[in-house]
């Protein structure tokens, strides 16, 4: 095929356009990257300025080194930007209308996205038919599936992408139906979650909506401001799914570039969107934005008074340090009336708060009282996510007390539990107590190298994971600590446990530990991953989460995506708990 050829080097408006256009192209995934001018104008001469054709060639400047066009422009690929080209015009003969329309409506998303995404885009644009659409443009090589079984994914090739500066901000029709069909799928999916009682079914959720989130964070980051109604609906709603998968500040830079985006926003949604800001920054230790949101939030015309008591008794309880306030408290609320029966997470919330309150109040006996009844709670209603957190307070109480085997007991299967649902603060809480243990029965290397590790943690997720009285204990074990090793030998292994993954520790103290023939098991199966696969999964292990690891590795959120994808299979893991375990017992093993 005849490449097009467009004008040379010379002060034309439209030529100057078009080299601009491919610049903020190739920045805008490669900031800081110097593009070579002469090689846009090669670019620009060999392809024509026509739209259609620039913006796939756009899309392919996201996905290949700009120091490579002249080499790229020499070979197929350059023929492939103009077969593309005759298929977006519909001079192709063998594609039809619609699949050309399909591809124009997904080509818009860089990032990966699920099959339910692409049918809800789709139908936004009135066209049917999406599975025969979708596994045709799956086989003609337009789209790839990204993993494996049910939670399989979709995205479209480098080559026939549309470039990320203008997709979702565009106001071509193809953009436009394409940000409804996404906008709905995600509203559809947030005002179908509820639930504020989370088990197994929850959890899973969880993982399969936080591998959706590329597509969520276009459209926070393109709004013109008419959506921020419903953006902030489907961002308030799913703040359970933030604070889960520890995105809790993401999720509320999101809500905060909304809020200020848009003057027009109704009282309902303005409450909510203040009520989430203020539950993620409690999450993450920010009382004084905590208190803002709950301020503006009350002066809301039908502000609901009773989710605003909820949030100033969470903010209560982290600031408080008198005993006498929580005891009066403590007496305040059990003359409370009870909760009628059929409640369980509201339920398990005040006994929660019970056990906190008594905790402060240094009344260990009614700490551990309600921290057992919130655990049978759970237990008996299928709970994974609180049950974490519940037993790290049963855990202090017991400590404190001076039912130090016990609370070790406690804080391992505290540990254990939070790993399964990969809630790494709370592991992070519970270890604090295994480490304490460890230093008191005489394994100071093992101690010391367990703090190091969770303060790995406190650092990557921007929260403290010693407060409610743990101080004292913690200071106090340090200081043995440095006094039995000295203080270069404490900060040597402190230092070494920083580069050891949290999931180590979990996999230490799990009571179902792999046998030396299970370890070899898994050491092998490290070995079937390519090298960027290996630092991919150790970075995976130390709790990092996917932009964490694109930074550091200098690669796309969707290669990252694509590496753990891999490694998942390769080493038959289910969540980023289980390859946190499977590098550990590999890493014991060398």
């Amino acid at each position: 095929m005849t490449p097009h050829h467009g004008p040379g080097p010379r002060a034309d408006s439209g030529f100057r356009v078009a080299v601009e256009y491919l610049r903020s192209a190739a920045l805008a995934t490669l900031p800081g990257v110097a593009v070579g001018t002469d090689d846009l104008h090669e670019l620009v001469r060999a392809l024509g300025e026509r739209e259609e054709v620039l913006d796939i060639a756009a899309g392919v400047l996201q996905a290949r080194p700009v120091d490579a066009l002249r080499n790229w422009l020499e070979h197929d690929d350059s023929s492939g930007i103009h077969a593309l080209d005759d298929f977006c015009l519909g001079e192709f003969d063998a594609a039809p209308e619609q699949e050309r329309a399909a591809w124009r409506l997904l080509a818009v998303f860089p990032a990966r996205f699920s099959p339910e995404q692409a049918e809800y885009v789709l139908e936004a644009a009135g066209i049917g038919n999406a599975d025969d659409l979708l596994r045709s443009l799956v086989a003609n090589g337009i789209l790839e599936r990204i993993g494996l079984g049910v939670g399989f994914g979709l995205r479209v090739r480098p080559l026939y992408r549309r470039p990320a500066i203008r997709s979702l901000r565009g106001d071509d029709r193809a953009s436009r139906d394409a940000r409804h069909g996404i906008r709905g799928w995600w509203l559809a999916t947030a005002r179908s979650f509820g639930s504020t009682w989370f088990g197994a079914e929850e959890l899973l959720l969880f993982a399969a909506l936080d591998r959706e989130l590329a597509t969520l964070e276009s459209l926070v980051k393109t709004s013109s401001g008419e959506d921020a109604d419903e953006l902030l609906e489907i961002l308030a709603r799913l703040w359970p799914l933030w604070t889960a998968r520890g995105r809790s500040q993401q999720a509320r830079e999101w809500i905060g570039r909304i809020l200020a985006s848009s003057a027009n926003i109704d009282d309902e949604n303005s409450f909510a969107a203040l009520w989430a800001i203020a539950w993620l920054s409690l999450h993450l230790f920010d009382i004084g934005m905590a208190r803002q949101a709950v301020a503006h939030a009350s002066e809301i015309p039908g502000a609901d008074p009773a989710r605003l008591a909820l949030l100033q008794q969470s903010i209560a309880l982290e600031t408080m340090e008198d005993p006498h306030h929580a005891r009066i408290l403590l007496d305040d609320a059990l003359a409370a009336p009870v909760l009628p029966v059929g409640q369980p997470a509201e339920e398990f919330l005040r006994l929660a708060y019970l056990a906190q309150l008594a905790h402060i109040a240094m009344d260990d006996g009614a700490a551990r009282d309600y921290c057992e009844r919130a655990i049978a709670l759970c237990d008996s209603q299928g709970e994974l996510w609180f049950k974490s957190s519940i037993l790290w307070t049963f855990a202090i109480s017991l400590w404190r007390s001076g039912d130090r085997d016990r609370g070790y007991v406690v804080a391992c299967e505290g540990a254990v539990e939070a790993a399964r649902v990969e809630d790494w603060r709370s592991c992070a809480l519970c270890l604090e107590v295994v480490a304490w243990y460890e230093a008191w029965r005489g394994d100071p290397t093992t101690a010391v190298r367990m703090l190091g590790s969770i303060d790995a943690v406190r650092t990557s997720t921007g929260v403290d994971a010693i407060f409610w009285g743990m101080q004292d204990f913690h200071d106090e074990v340090v200081a043995e600590l440095e006094r039995r090793l000295g203080a270069p030998a404490y900060w040597r292994e402190f230092h070494r446990g920083r580069r050891e993954p949290i999931g180590h520790y979990v996999h230490v103290i799990n009571r179902d530990e792999p046998n030396a023939g299970d370890t070899a098991s898994q050491a092998r199966l490290l070995a079937t991953l390519t090298d960027r696969q290996s630092e991919v999964a150790g970075l995976v292990a130390r709790g990092k989460a996917n932009k964490e690891i694109a930074l550091a590795l200098h690669v796309s959120i969707s290669t990252v995506e694509t590496h753990i994808s891999h490694i998942f299979e390769k080493l038959n893991c289910g969540s980023r708990a289980q390859v946190a375990v499977v590098v550990a017992a590999g890493n014991a093993r060398r």
